[in-house]
């Protein structure tokens, strides 16, 4: 969407430089997506206390147990390198290629 602005040059120029972008443009669209990030954020603070979950220890258990996905620490364990990293990044070890 095409739009013409008259906005304040040094608040511009302060968001180009907090966010290390080089136009106007994109420092723009971060912050209006940092806006709206932020304003989202409030809303849900705003909620918390307010919800009434009805599921106990035992259901969450019980979900656990049907569900064949492995779980969130499983998942992250699984995405970690193995003890100690891989030998041939930044280590001077072996290339994949042998070398």
């Amino acid at each position: 969407m095409r739009t013409t602005l008259d906005l304040p040059d040094g608040l511009v120029a302060q968001v180009r430089e907090v966010s290390n972008l080089r136009t106007d443009r994109s420092a723009m669209i971060v912050a209006l997506d940092e806006f709206v990030k932020s304003r989202l954020r409030a809303r849900l603070v705003a909620r918390l206390g307010r919800t009434q979950l009805r599921i106990t220890h035992d259901g969450v258990e019980a979900m656990r147990e049907d569900d064949d996905e492995p779980t969130s620490a499983e998942r992250m364990r699984l995405m970690l390198p193995p003890q100690g990293g891989y030998p041939c990044i930044g280590r001077g070890g072996p290339t994949r290629d042998g070398s």
